[in-house]
């Protein structure tokens, strides 16, 4: 399995409870940071869906990224397919390219979408359903020629919501109805191993309202029950 995402495949702040003085360390504990020792891959959805599933995996995640646009425009803004395939995803300039072949899934999650529906840390434009599910077919026409054999989830934010921050806003639904809309596309052309997944939307008990380690697993209890009904694992 491979998995591409942003900071909830990254398992950011998964092991530190929302608000609490962990969420602030930086990377040696100290003040300042984002929580980043409380960040544990192993205890992610992606690791422990793989792990139940019996399958070795591949995660290639940035937190902040996004499939159109990252969460911040205050640093390198490439969105995630620009750099996918590349060794070192945050790197600015000079990172070696990863090769495709070298880890050939059977399945890809892709979850995308928070950070391009969120508000981010500068005035920008809503992201709109149609601009957000022409980029994914892209993104995804691009992995199928990577991986021409794989089931590939499109799976939806368990963090984005309707509602907020006014009544009209509908990220959620927006993200959904995109998700559906890139499946047909491919489902018409014959391609029927591209899978919308919605995921249970909650608010997250970890740093930043990101999920906790247990909402991780309540999250991989949902995606290898999915994987198994779509691969027949």
């Amino acid at each position: 399995m491979a998995f591409i995402g942003d900071s909830i495949t990254v398992g950011s702040g998964n092991e530190a409870a929302n608000n609490s003085p962990e969420c602030s360390a930086d990377s040696y504990g100290n003040p300042g940071g984002w929580g980043q020792p409380y960040h544990n891959n192993w205890r992610s959805y992606g690791a422990v869906a793989a792990r139940s599933l019996d399958a070795e995996y591949h995660v290639t995640a940035v937190s902040g990224i996004g499939l159109v646009r990252n969460y911040s425009f205050l640093y390198d803004a490439r969105p995630m397919p620009a750099v996918y395939d590349l060794m070192f995803l945050e790197l600015q300039q000079g990172s070696p390219s990863w090769e495709p072949q070298g880890f050939v899934p059977d399945v890809v999650v892709v979850a995308l979408g928070t950070n391009d529906f969120s508000l981010g840390d500068s005035e920008r434009p809503r992201m709109t359903e149609a601009e957000f599910a022409a980029a994914y077919v892209e993104f995804v026409a691009e992995l199928r020629g990577d991986y021409p054999e794989a089931h590939i989830i499109l799976a939806s934010s368990l963090m984005l919501g309707d509602g907020w921050p006014t009544p009209a806003d509908q990220f959620l639904t927006d993200q959904k109805t995109a998700l559906a809309e890139v499946e047909a596309e491919f489902a018409t052309g014959g391609d029927t191993k591209v899978h919308a997944f919605y995921t249970t939307k909650l608010i997250g008990d970890g740093c930043g309202t990101h999920p906790s380690a247990a909402q991780h697993e309540a999250m991989a209890a949902e995606l290898a029950e999915f994987v198994r009904a779509k691969v027949g694992w």
